[in-house]
C-alpha cells in the first residue's frame, strides 16, 4: 500500500517545528504558499496567541472552504507579491519547492523561509536544481540514480550555492521539515 501526503501529514510536528523557529517579532507575517487549509498556522498561532500575534496570508491552488486566501498559482504570486512585506514564508510542499524557491533566490528575499522537502530519492529532484549542481540532461538521462541518491545531501547543496550554509531541520522518515534564513542570499 502506498502512503499519500495529505494536508495533516505530520500535522504536530510541522506546527511544533514553526513554534521552535519563529522569528522574535510581532506580529509575526506570514506567507502560507502551500496553505491548504491553514491548519498548521492556525495551531502556531493558537499556542503563541499570548506571546505574539499572527498575519497569516494564504495562498492555496484548489479552491476550498475556508476563511479569504489567494486561489492560484503560488509561483505567480510570489513573482508579483511583495516579498518584503513578510517575515516568513512557508513552503510545504509535498515534494520539493524548487521553482519557489528559485523565486525567492531571484527576488532575494529577507526573512525566515520553512521548507517541508520529500527526499524520497528514485529521480524525484527538481532537474533544475540538478542542472544548478553541474549535471546534464545527457548525465541525467543515462544514470540519473546515481545523482538522486541522497537528496538531502543534493538539496543542502543547492541552498549552499545560494549562500545558505546553515539549515535547521527535523526528519520524520524520508520527509524533512527545514527552515533557512534568507539574508538576500
Amino acid at each position: 500500500m502506498s502512503k499519500q501526503a495529505t494536508d495533516n501529514s505530520n500535522f504536530e510536528d510541522k506546527a511544533s517545528f514553526r513554534l521552535q523557529c519563529l522569528p522574535d517579532c510581532s506580529p509575526v507575517r506570514v506567507l502560507d504558499a502551500f496553505a491548504g487549509y491553514g491548519k498548521v498556522w492556525e495551531q502556531v498561532q493558537f499556542y503563541r496567541k499570548d506571546k505574539q500575534k499572527f498575519d497569516v496570508l494564504s495562498i492555496e491552488r484548489r479552491r476550498i472552504e475556508r476563511t479569504p486566501y489567494l486561489m492560484g498559482d503560488n509561483v505567480k504570486f510570489l513573482k508579483t507579491l511583495d516579498l518584503a512585506s513578510f517575515d516568513v514564508i512557508d513552503l510545504d510542499d509535498y515534494g520539493f519547492p524548487y521553482e519557489q524557491l528559485s523565486v525567492l533566490f531571484e527576488r532575494q528575499y529577507k526573512g525566515v523561509v520553512f521548507i517541508t522537502f520529500g527526499a524520497t530519492g528514485g529521480g524525484n529532484i527538481h532537474h533544475g536544481l540538478l542542472h544548478e549542481l553541474g549535471f546534464s540532461d545527457s548525465m541525467l538521462s543515462k544514470i540519473q540514480t546515481l545523482f538522486t541518491r541522497n537528496p538531502f545531501a543534493r538539496f543542502c547543496q543547492y541552498l549552499s550555492r545560494h549562500g545558505i550554509d546553515a539549515v535547521d531541520y527535523i526528519s520524520q522518515g524520508k520527509i524533512y521539515y527545514m527552515k533557512i534564513d534568507m539574508v538576500g542570499a
